[in-house]
């Protein structure tokens, strides 16, 4: 990931991408890197309203690296094939992080998981037949790189290994799908989950941005493609992604 800024571009290429944000009615969160430049690039976002949370760390791993772990007794942990089990995931999601809401990312893990079932790997954890913990990964166009996302535990569940056993569930299903490496943007809590296994920190990752465009304060509405999926502009920047509502 990077971002072809420097201090004399930077403050435009701010305004254009909030701009666009506006005009289309949806939240984006801007992914700044250590390596970002210019250096002060958290700050300027901070000046134009982004709204930053606590800083994140790169991690990348081979799958042998990570090794194999169990969710305890009495824990199922599901891969899900039926799209009308997406809502377990983002009930997990709403509870834990618990900002706005989430009708995107339930139409996008849909999306995936009709349109591209052998490239989603979409978990939750079951205790009693109700949702505990819940992750994903895509293997979208780069089937030897696996990003994992949203592995979330509800409080009274954690320190029993099921994070954990999400990681490895994820990374044995992306490399049996032909992925060579998993990243994952771990937050202090999952962090020590990746050191315990002797994968480092790659480049740190500063605190993820989020701008909260005008028109979804107006109306909390979107503008959305056919697809159901923002419409997408294509640039010189990556880094930044679509928010749930």
């Amino acid at each position: 990931m990077w971002s072809n800024l420097d201090a004399a571009t930077v403050d435009d290429e701010i305004d254009s991408q909030t701009a666009y944000f506006n005009a289309i009615g949806h939240n984006f969160e801007w992914l700044v890197y250590g390596h970002d430049a210019p250096k002060d690039l958290v700050q300027r976002l901070k000046v134009r309203g982004f709204e930053c949370e606590s800083e994140e760390q790169v991690v990348i791993a081979e799958p042998e690296t990570i090794g194999e772990h169990s969710v305890p007794a009495g824990v199922e942990l599901m891969a899900l094939e039926d799209p009308d089990r997406v809502a377990d995931v983002v009930a997990i999601q709403s509870a834990v992080w618990g900002r706005g809401q989430y009708d995107f990312l339930t139409r996008w893990l849909t999306k995936m998981l009709l349109d591209r079932p052998e490239e989603s790997i979409v978990l939750v954890a079951y205790a009693d037949g109700q949702p505990i913990a819940s992750a994903w990964a895509t293997l979208w166009d780069h089937r030897e790189f696996a990003p994992l996302f949203g592995g979330s535990v509800l409080p009274e569940w954690r320190g029993q290994g099921i994070y954990r056993a999400m990681v490895s569930a994820r990374v044995a299903a992306a490399a049996a799908r032909g992925s060579e490496v998993e990243k994952c943007a771990a937050s202090d809590m999952a962090r020590p989950v990746f050191s315990a296994n002797g994968v480092a920190s790659d480049k740190t990752h500063n605190p993820p941005c989020i701008h909260k465009t005008r028109a979804m304060a107006r109306n909390g509405k979107s503008r959305v493609s056919k697809e159901g999926l923002p419409v997408k502009r294509l640039g010189h920047l990556v880094g930044y992604h679509y928010l749930p509502k």
